[in-house]
C-alpha cells in the first residue's frame, strides 16, 4: 500500500491530533489504483470517487498520517480482497521504437489539424483578455480530450 498521487492542494486539519494532511490516492505495491468498490475509477472527485484515498502528513507526502493508519489499512484490505476490475492500460501516442515514422507522421498530422481547427474555439473560451500562453494550455487540455475520446471509441 502506497500513496501515489496527492489530488488535494489545500492542507485540512487531522480531527484527532490537529496536525496538517493531504489527501491522496492510494494503490498497491506494483502501481495498480485501488477502488472501493472493485471497478474502474468512475473520474469523480471528494466523496462520490470510487478509488481508495488516505491522509498523507504534510511534512512527508510518500507517509501516511498515523491517526488513520489502522482505518485505512482495513479499508485496502477490504478494497483488494474484491476482485479489481482489469483496467486498460491506454498509449496513444505511436510506437516509433521500430523505425515506424509513417504512423508517427500520421499522428502529427492529425495532431497539427486539430491544433489549427481548435484555435479559434479555445480563444473564444479563454476570452478577450487571454494570453498566447493560455490559449496554448487550453488547445493542449482540448488536444488531450480529443485522443483520449478517440483512443476509447477505437475499441
Amino acid at each position: 500500500m502506497k500513496v501515489t498521487k496527492l489530488y488535494t492542494k489545500k492542507q485540512y486539519t487531522c480531527k484527532k491530533c490537529d496536525g496538517q494532511v493531504y489527501y491522496g490516492q492510494i494503490t498497491d505495491d506494483t502501481g495498480k489504483t485501488i477502488t472501493t468498490d472493485g471497478s474502474t475509477p468512475n473520474g469523480k472527485f471528494g466523496k462520490e470517487s470510487n478509488v481508495l484515498s488516505g491522509a498523507v502528513d504534510v511534512k512527508d507526502k510518500t507517509k501516511f498520517h498515523e491517526c488513520y493508519l489502522s482505518n485505512l489499512q482495513q479499508k485496502f484490505r477490504d478494497a483488494t480482497n474484491l476482485y479489481q476490475e482489469e483496467r486498460p492500460i491506454i498509449n496513444n501516442m505511436p510506437d516509433v521504437s521500430q523505425g515506424n515514422t509513417e504512423v508517427l507522421s500520421e499522428f502529427l498530422i492529425e495532431a497539427n489539424n486539430f491544433y489549427q481547427r481548435a484555435s479559434p474555439t479555445a480563444s473564444k473560451f479563454c476570452g478577450g483578455g487571454a494570453t498566447a500562453k493560455d490559449v496554448h494550455i487550453t488547445l493542449m487540455g482540448m488536444m488531450h480530450d480529443y485522443f483520449a475520446y478517440k483512443i476509447a471509441h477505437i475499441k
